[in-house]
């Protein structure tokens, strides 16, 4: 994100994250400028693809993280967000893209509604693979389909679709079980027959809900989504990775690691290679 549209920031990170010996690359929409609103930009995809092009990797697409589909004022305006989304990844091949399961709190919410929304932009969607992640943190009467993984099957198993999966974020189902790594195991597992990517960080297992701590204050004290190079925290790292080799786990793995830890990078990779 804190490319902000530059491409000479953006070709700087590509080759931080070549030079660590990444396959793929996982790009944040909201870095790019090139999907505002219902539009691409050409003459700026035009660009990215060449600029994307002159290294070896392979992409991910991540959109905004609050684009809540069922939202009564602006659900309209980030479905279609969502639709240029899974256009955009089409025409740079990125193979999934990928958005945050919504928040479902508003009064009449229905699941079965969200389930059609994303099956209408799930059949658009070809040669992309539509991935739902679960979020860090939900209340505890939260009706959002990512609250849990039986929630996350559960929602999967209603779309039935062949271009649709899920995200599962390590890190976030460390935290929303409280850093309980058995627990976290539990739900590895159980989200497994649809599990198609996987965001790999490491965290304390600290829940926090104020947002209005700095990033460096979360970080020294251990609190929240911190996105900690691997080995950081307390997150069952070795077991999360073998669970994922026994399993046959086919899928990308992205190493979602705080920008301020990029020299970290590389070891990063070699931990998950030393495993896989």
């Amino acid at each position: 994100e804190w490319i902000k549209g530059d491409w000479n920031l953006l070709e700087q990170e590509l080759n931080a994250v070549s030079a660590a010996g990444a396959d793929t690359c996982e790009l944040v929409l909201h870095g790019l400028d090139v999907v505002i609103g219902d539009r691409i930009l050409e003459e700026r995809e035009g660009t990215l693809k060449k600029l994307l092009r002159k290294y070896p990797l392979a992409y991910t697409l991540h959109v905004p993280y609050e684009l809540d589909l069922t939202d009564s004022e602006l659900g309209e305006l980030y479905r279609k967000v969502m639709e240029q989304s899974v256009i955009l990844a089409k025409n740079i091949e990125c193979s999934v893209v990928v958005y945050h399961a919504g928040n479902a709190k508003e009064e009449g919410y229905c699941e079965d509604r969200e389930v059609e929304i994303v099956r209408n932009i799930v059949r658009q969607a070809e040669t992309v693979k539509v991935c739902m992640e679960n979020g860090p943190y939900y209340p505890e009467h939260s009706l959002s389909p990512g609250r849990s993984a039986q929630a996350m099957c559960r929602f999967a198993g209603k779309v039935d679709h062949g271009q649709f999966g899920l995200t599962f974020d390590v890190g976030h189902a460390f935290l929303n079980n409280s850093g309980n790594g058995e627990q976290l195991l539990e739900e590895l597992a159980t989200a497994m027959p649809y599990i198609a990517h996987i965001h790999l960080h490491d965290n304390m297992g600290i829940p926090c809900t104020d947002s209005g701590f700095t990033d460096s204050h979360k970080i020294t004290c251990g609190m929240g989504d911190i996105h900690l190079p691997l080995g950081w925290g307390k997150i069952p790292l070795d077991a999360v990775l073998t669970q994922l080799k026994e399993g046959d786990y086919p899928g990308i793995i992205n190493l979602e690691i705080e920008k301020r830890f990029e020299k970290y990078y590389k070891t990063c990779v070699e931990c998950c290679r030393s495993v896989l």
